[in-house]
């Protein structure tokens, strides 16, 4: 299995359901996979796309799907994400797409350590001095 197999078979592009709290306390609701470099760049490469919101809207409209894999928005939804709801509540969900692998990766890490922690500690040499 050469590495990029390797790589392949060790991470899920499978749809995970995100909940992202609401202010009448619903939850809306939405499936995304993991965010790939083509992806991230097709949002970068749109027109503003070195705006972070633009990039962020861009996201959202491209990657939020339902649970039968269609998407949620279009880019007619982008003026009203925009003008007729809350920032905070567009900026959450904007968020989530970026903040998974940034957990994903935080929980490997603390894994990582928590294993090295669980070894018995080896000895240091003492170095002998005449």
């Amino acid at each position: 299995m050469d590495a990029l197999e390797r790589l392949k078979a060790a991470c899920s592009m499978a749809s995970v359901k995100k909940q992202i709290p609401m202010p009448n306390g619903t939850t809306f609701d939405f499936y995304t996979t993991p965010l790939t470099l083509s992806e991230k760049a097709k949002a970068q490469n749109s027109p503003k796309g070195n705006d972070p919101t633009e990039f962020g809207l861009r996201l959202l409209i491209n990657k939020a799907k339902d649970e039968n894999g269609e998407l949620l928005f279009h880019v007619g939804h982008l003026p009203g994400l925009r003008n007729s709801l809350p920032a905070d509540v567009v900026e959450k969900i904007m968020v989530s797409f970026i903040e998974e692998n940034q957990e994903d990766e935080q929980e490997e890490v603390q894994k990582e350590i928590s294993l090295k922690s669980d070894k018995p500690a080896t000895k240091k040499r003492q170095r002998i001095t005449s």
